[in-house]
């Protein structure tokens, strides 16, 4: 029985290999063909050793966004329901030497909630290797829900808010250390 198992764990591996294999060599075939085909303003950037070296060599930026939310309850709060606050943080690393590529975050937290008051917490700790963290933007955005996970239909939704974190969506460069946001919402 073991000696089956581990044949047919060898054999999932190399097949997982070998199909990752091919679709690297398709993607870099691609990347061959546009760049050779494209015309001088539309070329893909190529990387040289130096340029690869000094990628490798960036230093992430860490730190974590945390938002605490205060929650004026106007929409009645089903018995057995939740009060569950979302934060969404988001960046693009541009820059001339790599292809643009995105970071995608996301942190929650479950509310308490005294009377017609809810106090949510939602943090994310990062670490983004960017090359640029004092040009890039961070997109931050957040969500609100109440939903009732013990129903019929679980996680059915009551209501549900998105907005932004700042005036504007995004705040410039990627702070490091923690960076606290303390935000009023009414749901």
């Amino acid at each position: 029985m073991y000696k089956k198992l581990r044949a047919l764990v060898f054999a999932v591996s190399v097949l997982s290999l070998s199909t990752v294999a091919r679709h690297a060599s398709g993607q870099l075939a691609a990347a061959s063909q546009l760049s050779s085909s494209a015309s001088p303003q539309q070329k893909l950037p190529v990387r040289d050793a130096a340029q690869m070296e000094a990628a490798a060599s960036v230093t992430p930026v860490t730190g974590t966004f945390v938002t605490n939310f205060t929650i004026k309850l106007v929409t009645p709060v089903p018995s057995g329901s939740a009060v569950l606050c979302v934060l969404l943080a988001s960046t693009t690393e541009h820059n001339s030497s790599t292809l643009n590529y995105q970071i995608e975050e996301r942190g929650s937290g479950k509310a308490t909630i005294s009377g017609t008051t809810a106090s949510c917490t939602a943090s994310i700790p990062y670490s983004w290797t960017l090359q640029l963290p004092g040009v890039d933007n961070v997109n931050l955005s957040y969500q609100l829900y109440i939903v009732n996970p013990t129903g019929t239909n679980q996680a059915a939704e009551t209501r549900f808010s998105q907005q932004f974190v700042v005036v504007g969506g995004y705040i410039s460069g990627v702070p490091s250390g923690t960076t606290t946001y303390n935000l009023s919402a009414t749901l």
